[in-house]
């Protein structure tokens, strides 16, 4: 399911950033780099915990708050690392370095 959810994500993204003015590699890269932070995850991890402690709901419902806290866990330990490989190994293929006289460099997108 972690795994359909991450294609989704990254199906998404590349359709979300299409009126944007990117080329097909850059918005690949938008695709392959967007999905893997993980940063819904870590903000819900404990909310279902917090829930259940201060009294929101019953006991009962303690297992079911350690489940949705377990998964929060293995996907920010799953998709984040490799969001980082993917951002690490595309970024070489899909952008190029452009470096004006007297400036930093400019990631652009290699049209070639």
């Amino acid at each position: 399911i972690l795994l359909i959810g991450v294609i989704v994500r990254m199906i998404v993204a590349y359709f979300a950033v299409m009126g944007a003015g990117l080329s097909r590699k850059e918005r690949a890269f938008v695709a392959l780099a967007w999905p893997s932070k993980a940063t819904v995850q870590a903000a819900l991890a404990t909310a279902a915990l917090e829930a259940v402690d201060k009294g929101d709901y019953g006991p009962e419902y303690r297992e079911a708050a350690m489940i949705v806290f377990s998964l929060a866990v293995l996907s920010i330990l799953t998709t984040a690392p490799i969001g980082a490989i993917f951002i690490r190994v595309s970024a070489p293929m899909l952008l190029k370095k452009k470096q004006q006289p007297g400036e930093t460099i400019v990631m652009e997108a290699n049209r070639t």
